[in-house]
């Protein structure tokens, strides 16, 4: 019994130690704006928020959420399938202004999500939009293209505001 105690307690560490390992590994790639990585972080920012209803870790659910969504829309757009580009836009854009209209997105928690993508985009340091879509990898514009399609991006979505 006292071995399959330990075993189990060993089981349960490694798979926590496994899962932190993970969270900080896609936070590292978040960081850099890898959309797969942004999304596990905001998923995982969300959940925090709604476990602890604590201002602050949902500030930064927010903060996530939103700078996912810039970033899908940046890739989106670095696509040479429209219906790909329609069908990210359309989404995206009702899923921004429905979130506007909630109290949780003021002006200033907006204004730090945009910036954090804008200052990327500006240096030029975003990873390609390959996660977009992996099935025809050539339906791209030439990759000197990415950064003012991006920047173009943020400029409509900064209209929207």
């Amino acid at each position: 019994m006292k071995k399959h105690l330990i075993l189990t307690a060993l089981i349960i560490s490694s798979t926590v130690f496994n899962a932190s390992f993970a969270m900080d590994n896609a936070k590292a790639k978040a960081k850099k704006g890898e959309i797969r990585a942004m999304m596990d972080v905001m998923v995982e920012q969300a959940k925090e928020c709604s476990i602890s209803k604590d201002e602050e870790s949902c500030r930064k659910a927010t903060i996530w959420f939103l700078r996912t969504v810039n970033r899908l829309c940046q890739d989106a757009f670095c696509v040479t399938d429209t219906s790909i580009k329609k069908q990210y836009k359309s989404i995206i854009l009702s899923m921004l202004e429905e979130r506007v209209s909630d109290d949780s997105f003021n002006e200033q928690i907006m204004m730090e999500a945009f910036k954090w993508v804008e200052k990327r985009t500006i240096d030029d340091t975003l990873p390609p939009p390959l996660g977009i879509n992996e099935t025809n990898k050539k339906s791209f514009f030439p990759q000197d293209e990415w950064k003012a399609r991006r920047q173009k991006v943020l400029d409509e979505l900064y209209k929207k505001l």
